[in-house]
């Protein structure tokens, strides 16, 4: 994982730049704005791709026998604050509320970000549906790989991130167009 922060995440950024600037060279409604956003997407992507799926090797056979995937909503992350409070140990207690928060904050960015960029993701219902498509693609992945596993918690807290992401975006759009609006269409995000 650190190659792939490190090593990959140093050669894709240059390159992105520089395809954005070929894209845009003749572009007569360049926004710097966008651009600027667009690549904090980019990076943001990259990073979610880095944490969720690297490092990323096949299972091998006698991991097949390891119960890999939790179907049942809820019971394994109560059943994790149970073990960790029971034991009194602080490590697993930190790694309870870090593994919830970090499922319920994982998308909520991609849920700002895509509201932001692109209309169609305005409306609640094609947000979260992507942000689910997203979430449940993940967890799918995960299933295949030997460092993870695949749990319909991390599913339902990435959703529920994504809508706090939705809504986050939505009180950031009042804020935005009572503060900092213009009329100067050349400044505009929204694709």
């Amino acid at each position: 994982m650190i190659w792939f922060n490190n090593g990959i995440l140093m050669l894709i950024i240059p390159i992105w730049i520089l395809i954005r600037i070929f894209i845009n060279i003749k572009n007569k409604n360049f926004s710097f704005k966008r651009e600027f956003i667009l690549s904090i997407f980019f990076i943001y992507i990259l990073l979610l791709i880095s944490k969720t799926l690297f490092p990323f090797t096949i299972r091998s056979e006698n991991y097949w026998n390891r119960r890999a995937i939790n179907l049942t909503p809820a019971i394994e992350t109560i059943k994790m604050f149970n073990d960790a409070f029971s034991g009194g140990r602080n490590y697993m207690i930190k790694f309870a509320f870090i593994n919830v928060l970090g499922n319920l904050i994982l998308l909520t960015p991609l849920s700002f970000f895509i509201t932001l960029l692109w209309k169609r993701f305005r409306s609640f219902k094609h947000n979260i549906l992507f942000c689910f498509i997203i979430s449940f693609s993940i967890e799918f992945l995960q299933f295949f790989t030997d460092m993870r596993t695949t749990d319909i918690d991390d599913v339902i807290l990435n959703t529920i991130g994504a809508i706090i992401g939705f809504y986050i975006f939505k009180l950031f759009e009042k804020l935005y167009l009572r503060f900092f609006t213009k009329d100067n269409n050349k400044d505009k995000i929204v694709a």
